[in-house]
């Protein structure tokens, strides 16, 4: 049964950008939301150390202290120390409000986001977020940076619009990088960008959303027809987790709605009408 408290966030045993996990959950825990993390195999996920850990480089491409911070506090949570595994049998998304998949460019995150397991549990959650024919309680979907290519690799994006990291904010961070010696460091697939990958599955190029360019304004976007939201980078995840948050209220009083409208028509069904006597 599904709990309209409850979060779920899934990451790569490592590689997974920091900033993008633990804004999200520090919002929603302080919001009263119970946060699970799942894996592949239950392991204990470790987020990209290069931008964990104090260094020069840090200071440049990483999180700000207040973020790291987060992350630390997010990292020693019991719910974190034992995932879930999503390669389980008997794992589901379902009893979840919502599921949230951050991002990540180095090598590693490649894990997740190539996962044919991850991407059948999310093909069959993906129908209730439907906005419109959905009779079953609705459910959110949100994708940060890397993470939206989860549902584009599950082929969940084909009529739906988005947004992801778009190619300058990738070409600045390897530019960056190659600087610091880090080479492909920041190219997750270097023979390709991540926005190509979402322009491949959508429908149409518009359904892709750049945002604002060449600044670091914060942007999320949702989908006018499913409860999805999207952002392109960690300076969008605090946009980015009210959205989400925004869409679970929202789709809980669908819910209810609906669950008020069923009522009342089967009561209307159950009423049995006498018919009147006739004159002897």
């Amino acid at each position: 049964m599904a709990d309209s408290k409850r979060i779920l966030i899934c990451m790569a045993d490592n590689g997974q950008d920091p900033t993008e996990c633990a804004i999200p959950w520090k919002r929603f825990t302080e919001a009263g939301y119970a946060v699970d993390f799942a894996t592949e195999n239950g392991a204990v996920p470790s987020a990209d150390q290069l931008l964990v850990k104090g260094s020069l480089f840090k200071s440049v491409l990483g999180p700000k202290q207040a973020w790291t911070d987060m992350y630390h506090e997010m990292s020693s949570s019991p719910a974190f120390q034992a995932p879930h595994s999503w390669s389980a049998n008997n794992f589901t998304f379902e009893p979840y409000a919502a599921v949230i998949f951050p991002g990540g460019h180095d090598k590693p995150i490649r894990q997740y986001l190539e996962s044919p397991t991850l991407h059948a549990l999310l093909q069959s959650y993906w129908p209730q977020t439907d906005r419109f024919t959905n009779t079953k309680p609705r459910k959110v979907v949100g994708a940060i940076c890397h993470g939206v290519l989860v549902p584009a690799f599950a082929g969940l994006l084909h009529d739906v619009e988005t947004t992801t990291l778009p190619q300058w904010l990738e070409s600045l961070g390897q530019g960056i990088g190659s600087l610091w010696g880090r080479g492909q460091y920041y190219r997750t697939y270097p023979d390709r960008w991540t926005f190509e990958d979402v322009l491949k599955v959508v429908k149409d190029k518009a359904q892709y959303k750049k945002g604002p360019v060449a600044s670091p304004a914060p942007f999320a976007h949702t989908d006018p027809k499913r409860a999805y939201v999207s952002a392109r980078w960690p300076g969008d995840a605090e946009l980015f987790a009210q959205k989400v948050m925004e869409e679970i209220k929202a789709a809980q009083e669908e819910t209810k709605k609906v669950q008020t409208e069923t009522q009342a028509a089967s009561a209307s069904t159950s009423v049995v009408v006498e018919p009147e006597a006739t004159a002897a």
